[in-house]
């Protein structure tokens, strides 16, 4: 899996925020209206799909703490029946 760089992703958005200065300053002298909607409909996409990555790490965060208290209550449950068992057969031999 890749990641998202966020210093990347920052750096693009502070860029964006600069060329939205300087669209209200110069106009359409260097971009049409059509590319500016467009730059600014990519940029709101990916500004939305960031979101949507963190949302998604801090889902797989706590489902990654569940699995591992789970994960940790079970090994406590079932070592010492486990443990218990292995000697029963032990000694039936």
């Amino acid at each position: 899996m890749i990641k998202i760089d966020r210093k990347e992703h920052q750096d693009l958005v502070a860029v964006f925020d600069k060329y939205r200065q300087y669209y209200e300053a110069y106009g359409n002298q260097t971009v049409s209206e059509k590319e500016d909607e467009a730059i600014r409909n990519q940029v709101s996409e990916l500004k939305g799909k960031y979101d949507y990555y963190n949302t998604l790490l801090s889902e797989l965060q706590r489902c990654i703490n569940d699995y591992q208290r789970i994960k940790k209550n079970l090994k406590v449950n079932i070592y010492a029946p486990v443990r218990k068992m292995w000697t029963m057969d032990k000694s039936r031999k």
